[in-house]
């Protein structure tokens, strides 16, 4: 047979309303605290802000052009032709993004289009350097 049950009153009293905070406590959770001392609200959490407006395609066309020589001098390792087009690809690239620095003077793009051009001469001189082992190779008859 189970206990009788308890008799009203007793134990634990009703849940009463929520409290709010304390007087100069924190706020509940979800609600924006008050900006400190009028300055607006803080920053974000990682410091960022929005991006600001600006023309980032130097700066991209720089990057492709690093990435397509990288492509083009280890193409020219396999199959010349292959690294030429590469090459060519990543100069066209850089030359355009060092076209467009010029409208946009304050960009940090130069140093990425100056290793697209670097990358992409050391893919010249390694394709120059495949197609002389390979004309050699066909000369020499081995």
């Amino acid at each position: 047979m189970p206990p009788p049950p308890p008799p009203p009153g007793s134990g634990f009293p009703p849940p009463g309303p929520p409290a709010g905070p304390p007087p100069g406590g924190q706020p509940p959770y979800g609600a924006a605290p008050p900006p400190p001392g009028g300055f607006g609200p803080p920053p974000g959490p990682y410091g960022g802000g929005p991006p600001q407006p600006g023309n980032d395609s130097p700066q991209i066309l720089g990057i492709v052009s690093i990435v397509l020589g990288i492509i083009g001098i280890v193409g020219s390792c396999c199959c010349w032709p292959v690294g030429l087009v590469f090459v060519i690809a990543a100069f066209a690239c850089a030359g355009i993004g060092m076209s467009q620095l010029s409208a946009n003077p304050h960009s940090d793009a130069k140093p990425f289009l100056i290793a697209g051009f670097v990358v992409a001469g050391i893919g010249v001189l390694m394709v120059v350097i495949s197609l002389i082992f390979g004309v050699a190779n066909v000369l020499t008859d081995y």
